[in-house]
């Protein structure tokens, strides 16, 4: 997506909810000229894409969006990044797994579709307990990868026609799955709709994990509006977004906090004539969609939060802190865009290789791998990716044994740093 930001073509606006259609949603939030979270530079003077992120409620169906559009093939198809190497995402997949094939009933010979597959960790989850998988991936890298561990994926960025590419005898699927993928879909709405085609109507399952919009307002969490992001969902406004497409909300949860990652919001559906509608959740109260002037306080108080990242860093520059980052996914790119240069911190430490020696977009800090910590140390390292703070504290266990801080964005965000 370098140089993007100098072709106004590759953005289209929308005047109608993504969801169900409904025109001219209300504006709630604007954001300031921003980078894609995934996009990295080779050079500090390379060019790249900036544009504003603004967000809408849609008083019909209560889907918060956003009303631009970019296309994204080129940027998932070069897409590298994998959970493999962390210890507390395979847990999480072999976790789901366990917790699928128990609590709800998946036998071996049931089918299971993942769509943004990735290189297979968590179908081959599925597949060890003697189920059928099948992938969907934009990733040309990570599908290739999958196939070579015997994970059969279709390398495709899911849109209209897409289930038409998977073999006719894979479906109907017992379980449809998409963790931090629904929350992207340009055409959310569309993909739903399609469901029927693919989803056993009798038995089966839709599990969605996406960002939780309840706990981003309650913890200010500015990195979560991403271009990337189409929608922002709680689970009040999944509930009416599925209910839209025939599908009712059967359990909110399904796995243990410490399990997911920060913040995360899982979700199982069933369509409203299946075996499992028996167990359709009652309405769960709006909360925050209830009211566009709620959203908008939560716009004017993430505003402040940017303040106060940009005062955390300040404070610690005059005190002559030398400062690192640990986390080079979307959390720390957004933050790092709105908040800080190659000034502010010396490196941003990340476990996935895939960009070490690159500039994270927006801030152009380098990207490093965590034994940078040891060859240059510092006094303090900020953790974005604050989902896996446990693992990223064993990680950095001689930083803290000579004294080092650790320091959770969090904590930061909320002003108790």
């Amino acid at each position: 997506m370098a140089g993007a930001s100098k072709s106004a073509a590759q953005v289209r606006l929308r005047s109608a909810c993504r969801v169900c259609g409904t025109p001219d949603p209300t504006a709630v939030l604007d954001m300031p000229p921003l980078p894609i979270t995934g996009a990295f530079l080779r050079s500090p003077d390379e060019a790249e894409f900036l544009h504003p992120i603004a967000l809408y409620l849609c008083e019909t169906c209560r889907a918060v969006q956003s009303q631009h559009d970019i296309s994204f093939e080129a940027y998932y198809g070069d897409y590298a990044y994998t959970i493999a190497s962390s210890g507390f995402a395979r847990n999480f997949a072999e976790r789901l797994a366990a917790t699928m094939c128990g609590s709800w009933s998946l036998r071996p010979g049931s089918r299971v579709l993942e769509i943004g597959s990735a290189d297979g960790v968590q179908l081959a989850c599925f597949r060890d307990r003697g189920l059928g998988v099948w992938g969907v991936e934009p990733s040309r890298v990570l599908s290739d990868a999958a196939r070579l561990a015997g994970i059969p994926t279709t390398t495709a960025l899911f849109g209209r026609g897409t289930a038409d590419l998977i073999p006719p005898e894979m479906k109907p699927f017992g379980l449809v799955l998409l963790t931090h993928v629904f929350d992207h879909l340009p055409e959310p709405g569309e993909f739903l709709r399609d469901l029927s085609g693919i989803l056993d109507p009798v038995g089966g399952l839709l599990l969605l994990e996406v960002h939780d919009l309840d706990e981003t307002i309650r913890h200010l969490e500015y990195p979560l509006i991403q271009h990337e992001h189409t929608t922002y969902l709680t689970a009040a406004g999944l509930q009416r977004v599925l209910a839209r497409s025939g599908l009712v909300l059967v359990e909110v949860g399904v796995l243990p906090s410490s399990v997911k990652r920060a913040h995360s919001l899982m979700v199982l559906a069933a369509p409203a004539g299946s075996r499992h509608a028996v167990r359709a959740m009652p309405d769960l109260p709006l909360g925050p969609l209830a009211d566009p002037d709620l959203l908008r306080a939560f716009g004017t108080r993430l505003h402040e939060t940017l303040g106060r990242v940009r005062s955390y860093l300040a404070r610690r520059r005059r005190e002559g802190a030398r400062l690192a980052g640990f986390g080079a996914g979307g959390r720390g790119i957004m933050t790092l865009a709105a908040t800080a240069g190659p000034a502010d911190l010396a490196y941003v430490c990340d476990t996935s290789p895939a960009h070490h020696g690159e500039l994270m977009a927006g801030s152009r800090i380098r990207v490093a791998g965590p034994d940078e910590v040891e060859r240059h140390p510092v006094d303090e390292v900020i953790v974005f990716s604050y989902g896996y703070m446990d693992e990223i504290r064993r990680t950095l266990a001689s930083h803290l044994a000579r004294g080092g801080r650790v320091t959770s964005l969090l904590d930061i965000l909320d002003g108790s740093a």
